[in-house]
């Protein structure tokens, strides 16, 4: 990514239907792409999708 044009933070609620547990997603994204990824509480990264042009 060149140029890094939005940049936010999610804090995901855990989810009992899908057996989810609470969580954090970072994105980042420039006018072309996006990618994002995925940390539990204590900093482990659990999933990257990075961004793809």
């Amino acid at each position: 990514m060149a140029r890094t044009t939005l940049r936010y933070v999610t804090v995901r609620a855990a989810d009992e239907t899908f057996h989810t547990p609470l969580g954090l997603g970072v994105y980042l994204s420039d006018d072309y792409a996006s990618g994002y990824l995925d940390a539990d509480l204590k900093g482990t990264v659990t999933r990257v999708v990075p961004a793809e042009n």
